[in-house]
């Protein structure tokens, strides 16, 4: 039973645990494996029913006796799949699913038990009991691991969903922080350009009459400030169409003003 689960893609004790004790009304009950589905929902795997009758059946010669062995086989599975619906594994685990599997662990020993009793199968499934070999349980088990591949590919897309979400919010936070430093620094240079005028305008006739006078240190001349040409650069991408990236990595640079 391990082995067809681990070869299907389940891990022990993450996707399945095996001999777990559950307290219930009826008392305690110990399934021989629960496998965890995507959901939160378990599924109860039996694997207790004895092939007694039907190893015996193969190690006889008479015809008689092996068809006696055979029935008596098909009869104990039978009496099982009763033994498992009273058990009512779900009935107290509302994340159960509300049947359980009875794993056989021989193909050709339940093929044996359905040419005794053809309606087997059905009567199982009427008594919530679902009859699994290694290869249809192999099945059941990559359906499981799917479903959790699938399961952890949804929350990472939801993770990245979030995370998206947040690095949109946090760049339009920091471009409103950009356009507030570049807004501070056009202002200065504006604010600067308008001190250079006024001081060429105003200040600095005056201090060259001083000069022309010779009060002036000939060692300090006041030399002209320089007018800051450039301007912040501004963005012009976030101006563009959404969804056109090919466009926007295409864009000319703006060059600086002056």
């Amino acid at each position: 039973l391990r082995n067809v689960l681990e070869m299907a893609g389940l891990s022990p004790y993450a996707d399945f645990c095996e001999q777990a004790s559950n307290d219930t009304d009826k008392g305690r009950q110990r399934p021989d494996c629960i496998i965890r589905m995507p959901g939160g929902r378990e599924l109860v795997v039996d694997s207790k029913l004895s092939l007694e009758d039907y190893l015996a059946a193969t190690d006889q010669t008479d015809p008689a006796a092996r068809r006696q062995k055979m029935a008596a086989h098909a009869a104990r599975v039978r009496t099982h799949v009763q033994s498992l619906t009273r058990k009512e594994y779900w009935k107290d685990f509302s994340e159960r699913v509300d049947f359980v599997a009875m794993f056989i662990p021989v193909e050709s020993s339940y093929v044996a038990a359905l040419e005794h009793d053809r309606d087997i199968f059905d009567f199982a499934a009427k008594n919530n009991v679902i009859i699994v070999t290694p290869a249809t349980l192999l099945g059941l088990a990559k359906a499981v691991a799917y479903g959790w591949r699938q399961e952890q590919m949804a929350k990472n897309a939801e993770q990245a969903k979030r995370l998206g979400q947040d690095l949109y919010d946090r760049m339009a936070r920091f471009t409103e922080y950009m356009g507030r430093v570049g807004n501070g620094l056009g202002n200065a240079t504006k604010a600067y350009n308008e001190m250079v005028g006024s001081f060429e305008s105003r200040v600095l006739p005056a201090t060259r009459k001083l000069e022309e006078l010779q009060f002036a240190d000939p060692s300090k001349m006041v030399e002209e400030p320089k007018q800051i040409e450039l301007a912040p650069r501004q963005l012009t991408l976030l101006d563009l169409p959404a969804g056109d990236p090919e466009k926007a990595l295409a864009a000319p640079r703006p060059k600086s003003v002056k």
